[in-house]
């Protein structure tokens, strides 16, 4: 065979592959930047919501009844409970990466406790018992019911929610307050032992007060064994 009619190999072969995979490369770059632009528009999109869900929250706070809107945008969040975490004292939702997004039951604790600020106890207990109907397994209204009763001065009734409270939320700080009635009514009541159990826990859900240990030692006479953190 002459040299004439050897085939020789084609010069373009490596061109082909890197401009195959210099397309490539781009291509996914393309995809790429177009998942992260619109994840990031989707993230932009959720925070606006957020803010705006913050923002009536605070007028509402100050203002009249919800507006219907809002009223509709609300019942829409309320199937997220169902898929995630709902914060058990304040009915606000977990959506992931520390976002919350207020939910009806939100809304509700805050008219209640803007009813009862106002001396309006009817409406306050009103606004609870649509919790109670929204979602009867909500631990929170228990502390609210008992704020209402206290302002009542209904001393009994208030103990009552107040040890529920504690019961319902035991490892949470915000129900310090249920704690302090309940461990003064119990002194009052000369239930010793059981006050000076909840207010050993008082301690440890807020070990930096003093206001807790200096009460614990006025008494029961000896220094709390609460370390503080």
């Amino acid at each position: 065979m002459s040299e004439d009619t050897v085939p020789k190999p084609k010069k373009t072969t490596w061109r082909s592959i890197v401009a195959t995979v210099v397309v490539c490369a781009a291509l996914f770059g393309f995809i790429y930047k177009h998942t992260v632009d619109s994840f990031n528009n989707r993230l932009d999109l959720k925070n606006d919501t957020i803010d705006m869900l913050e923002r009536e929250n605070k007028r509402l706070a100050e203002e009249g009844p919800v507006p219907e809107a809002v009223k509709r945008l609300e019942d829409r969040l309320i199937p997220l409970t169902l898929a995630f975490p709902m914060d058990p004292f304040n009915g606000r939702v977990n959506v992931g990466t520390g976002i919350e997004i207020p939910t009806e039951i939100t809304m509700l604790i805050i008219k209640a406790e803007e009813f009862r600020k106002g001396k309006k106890f009817d409406l306050a207990a009103a606004k609870l018992d649509e919790i109670d109907g929204l979602y009867p397994s909500f631990r929170g209204t228990p502390y609210f019911r008992f704020r209402i009763e206290r302002e009542k001065s209904n001393a009994k009734e208030a103990l009552a929610l107040a040890e529920q409270s504690i019961r319902n939320l035991p490892d949470d700080a915000r129900v310090l307050e249920a704690y302090e009635f309940a461990v003064r009514a119990h002194i009052q009541n000369e239930n010793k032992k059981q006050a000076e159990d909840l207010c050993l826990t008082a301690i440890r859900l807020d070990p930096e007060n003093e206001k807790w240990r200096e009460f614990f030692k006025q008494a029961f006479g000896y220094e709390p064994s609460v370390p503080k953190e």
